[in-house]
């Protein structure tokens, strides 16, 4: 990868790239380039194509952090996406390559596409689509194992969910915020709800438990305040405080027996 100290808008990066320092992009696409005010990276840099040629294995942590004119990246075949790897990025334009089994803490905080999907096997870590708020649909592949604590916390435009029952941890405040959700479909094999998972989720009005649950954390649909009904069922041995408030006043709460 060559590159000059003139204003530069797209990098492709070779077939032979083996490795990404993770400061590389920065010292230059920065080069007489002061940062904005408030902080982060003033880059006019638009585009990034790293060629697929199953060599390089990870976007590493704070590779395009803060490139707020980064519009599009296409991946090869990358296994794991770095914490902060894209954080403050503007990017519109992304897919996740089905390669990846990895996704790192605040690896996508603050982007702008409007669809996602995880690939099967993925790891999804903290905050790592924190305040997306221009995220309408995430789909989770069969296969996902893991929802990192707030990993989509207060994105704002997402309109429904599926948990597929692959997932055997979700963490607190998972989708905490997301105020335009209205649909939640949580698959067979998940078996806790934890705290805070939906709440402030103000436009929930659905909201599907299936029999695998067997605890229900702290305030998980505080502040639902359209859920009108749910359903917990017999499997259900642990709930906790709060999970309920300042949801519907009308709320129609049926409890299975065994």
């Amino acid at each position: 990868m060559s590159m000059s100290k003139n204003r530069r808008d797209t990098v492709t990066l070779p077939t032979t790239t083996t490795n990404i320092d993770p400061y590389t992009m920065v010292l230059h696409v920065t080069i007489n380039t002061p940062p904005r005010n408030g902080g982060g990276w003033n880059t006019h840099l638009t585009s990034v194509v790293h060629l697929d040629s199953g060599k390089v294995a990870c976007i590493p942590k704070f590779a395009y952090d803060g490139f707020d004119s980064l519009d599009e990246v296409k991946l090869g075949r990358v296994v794991e996406i770095g914490n902060f790897a894209f954080r403050g990025c503007g990017l519109r334009k992304f897919e996740l390559p089905n390669s990846v089994i990895s996704i790192g803490d605040s690896a996508f905080s603050g982007c702008n596409f409007r669809s996602i999907t995880i690939p099967s096997g993925a790891v999804i870590g903290e905050r790592a689509f924190f305040v997306c708020s221009s995220l309408t649909s995430v789909t989770l592949t069969d296969g996902v194992t893991s929802i990192g604590e707030r990993a989509f916390s207060d994105c704002s435009a997402l309109e429904t969910i599926v948990i597929p029952g692959s997932v055997t941890s979700i963490g607190r405040c998972a989708f905490s915020g997301c105020s335009s959700l209205k649909s939640v479909s949580i698959s067979d094999g998940v078996t806790c709800i934890p705290d805070f998972a939906f709440g402030r989720c103000s436009s929930l009005t659905s909201v599907t438990i299936p029999s695998s649950v067997t605890s229900i954390g702290d305030n998980a649909f505080s502040g639902c305040s359209n859920l009108e009904s749910i359903i917990i069922p017999s499997s259900v041995t642990s709930i906790k405080t709060c999970i309920f408030l300042n949801c519907h006043p009308n709320l129609n709460l049926e409890l299975k027996s065994v």
